[in-house]
């Protein structure tokens, strides 16, 4: 009737154990819904929303296709952690939005709630573009006109104003597959600072991006666990938040914490493991950390002439080419030495388990980093090790991957660049365009010292 082909969906279908929505399209197949048959095309996850298209066919008239985007970010309470996800969010829908097009439904569990945070934000955005200025109250104010209640709470209404800081905060942070005109460009000097597009960009990251708080890194700086911390800093701890759970049971009273946390790619949560590079005191920690996460591939950032006492190896040299690490049992397999990685195969085997459990994982160590230097000597060694990682992840029946561990000295350095770099590889791929400062925020604002 409104000839919409675009649905916006704030919600998951069942938060905190309440259903939010009933699914009014089939997961799978067709389905009947009065007068019209849903029949369903195709569905793709990414780490802050889901994308489905079903086309709609009415009786006696022609199929009509539409596209629905389901934001699954937003907590069960309050407003999401930070709003880069979000933007993100926003702009795969409106690229996607073809001129001419019908309205843009949107809809959340109460519908005056999260989507009135939606509409105002994409309303504000474009007046920006297009005026220059921002007005948000006079448009909240419109809102409530039409349906009482839009933006129910203070903290949907500074979320609004958050976002929106956040898209203008500086220009030129889109690249597309025009690389080398956006590098040229971003190269240029500003005529305000006298300064490069990069250099401005990079003041604003460092002036946007806070240090971690004590009370947000609790865990890693209790007594019992400082010795798993290679550095006394506390912007190279952990948020707890988003640090991994050691949980397999462990004898001689070992503590659930390891220095390491959870970094997101644009398609999937939980992508990668950031942690610094074992020490003796927590090499059974970071085996239980592989074991708990069920993980394949590991990427080793220090060459052996970067690795200082504090470093322990924790994979078998020898023969037999066997160690055992706590409950853990940990064999090389082979061995492959090219000029940019080594290739490790190890199978680890939890020696306390009642039933036979061997994992094969994978070990690439970067040969081609120097030491002493921010970034490796080329830009195809960062894409060989995110190639043959990805390669490495690839089962048939896999839903989503475990994470990928990647490790380095400090745990935010070079992991972070490595990380940084797979993850706008990704995105360009599948987007076609990316947003590198977002990229880069939203690791620094778990880890302020990477970039």
């Amino acid at each position: 009737q409104e000839n919409v082909t675009q649905i916006v969906f704030m919600a998951r279908l069942v938060e905190d154990g309440v259903v939010k929505c009933v699914p009014y399209w089939p997961q799978k197949n067709s389905k009947e819904y009065g007068a019209l048959k849903i029949h369903f095309v195709s569905s793709e996850s990414y780490a802050n929303f889901n994308v489905y298209t079903f086309d709609i066919e009415p009786i006696h008239h022609k199929i009509r296709r539409v596209t629905q985007y389901q934001f699954t970010s937003w907590p069960d309470h309050g407003i999401p952690d930070d709003c880069i996800g979000f933007l993100e969010f926003l702009l795969r829908v409106r690229v996607n939005t073809k001129k001419g097009a019908g309205p843009l439904l949107v809809h959340c569990g109460t519908g005056v709630s999260r989507s009135a945070v939606f509409i105002a934000v994409d309303a504000v955005l474009k007046q920006a573009r297009v005026e220059n200025e921002v007005n948000v109250l006079e448009f909240c104010q419109k809102m409530r006109k039409t349906r009482t209640m839009m933006v129910r709470t203070l903290k949907q209404y500074t979320f609004i104003y958050d976002v929106i800081m956040e898209a203008l905060l500086v220009n030129y942070t889109m690249v597309g597959t025009d690389l080398k005109d956006n590098y040229r460009l971003l190269s240029e000097a500003n005529p305000v600072t006298k300064r490069s597009h990069f250099a401005d960009q990079f003041e604003v990251l460092e002036n946007h991006v806070s240090g971690l708080t004590a009370d947000k890194a609790a865990s890693g700086l209790k007594k019992e666990n400082s010795a798993k911390n290679r550095f006394n800093c506390l912007d190279l701890l952990p948020p707890d938040a988003h640090r991994p759970i050691l949980k397999t049971p462990m004898k001689n009273g070992r503590t659930d914490y390891i220095n390491a946390l959870y970094v997101d790619s644009y398609s999937q949560q939980k992508a990668f493991i950031i942690t610094q590079s074992p020490m003796i005191s927590t090499l059974v920690d970071f085996w239980q950390m592989i074991y708990d996460n069920k993980v394949r591939t590991i990427v080793m950032l220090d060459g052996q002439s970067l690795r200082d006492d504090t470093c322990a190896r924790y994979w078998p040299s020898g023969d037999p080419a066997l160690q055992n690490y706590g409950p853990f049992s940990v064999s090389l397999e082979s061995e492959e030495s090219h000029d940019l990685v080594t290739i490790r195969s190890l199978k680890l085997t939890r020696l306390d388990s009642d039933t036979e459990d061997v994992r094969e994982i994978y070990q690439l160590q970067c040969e081609a980093w120097p030491p002493g230097d921010n970034v490796p000597n080329s830009r195809e060694t960062i894409m060989e090790l995110f190639e043959l990682a990805e390669g490495s992840q690839c089962e048939p029946d896999s839903q989503a991957p475990p994470p990928i561990v990647v490790h380095c000295m400090d745990g935010a350095t070079r992991s972070g660049l490595f990380c940084v770099c797979c993850i706008t590889a990704e995105t360009l791929r599948i987007e076609g365009q990316v947003d590198i400062f977002h990229t880069i925020k939203r690791i620094k604002m778990l880890r302020p010292k990477v970039i």
